[in-house]
């Protein structure tokens, strides 16, 4: 798939970045290519090598705090 950039938006990206230092345009790379990575849906795969790495009393703990304060509503708040 092809993505056109507008000459503008490019042309004005591109002189922003060179005015940066050469450490602060890698972290620009760096975060353009997690944007691109953004649009990708993890495989299941992926995310399997997370199963059972979270500790059975954090797990409790977690659900006890989302129990208490996630289930609430505060009228006041907005």
């Amino acid at each position: 798939m092809i993505i056109m950039i507008d000459p503008s938006l490019r042309d004005e990206i591109l002189k922003s970045l060179s005015a940066l230092p050469y450490e602060k345009q890698k972290r620009v790379l760096q975060f353009v290519l997690s944007l691109a990575n953004l649009d990708q849906q993890p495989k299941d795969n992926d995310l399997i090598r997370f199963a059972g790495t979270i500790e059975k009393d954090d797990l409790k703990i977690m659900e006890r705090e989302i129990e208490e304060s996630c289930e609430r509503i505060d009228f006041g708040e907005w």
